[in-house]
């Protein structure tokens, strides 16, 4: 079974082409921001990462460089 439109995932960058590919609410629905390796049943899955929130980007300061 194909979804509509291709998706990236939010969280990791995958691809979703598939209905299997997206992840799940809490209700079971289909989350379409997030792929079936990262998000399940309304929670982020556990990579390495914090759980139960989306990991930000890391923004520092531009350091400046003498040349």
């Amino acid at each position: 079974m194909k979804a509509l439109a291709s998706n990236i995932c939010e969280n990791c960058g995958r691809p979703m082409h598939h209905l299997y590919d997206f992840g799940t609410n809490k209700d079971g629905t289909i989350n379409t921001e997030y792929c079936h390796s990262c998000y399940v049943r309304g929670k982020f899955v556990n990579h390495g990462k914090a759980v139960g929130r989306r990991p930000r980007k890391k923004v520092g300061k531009k350091r400046e460089v003498a040349l």
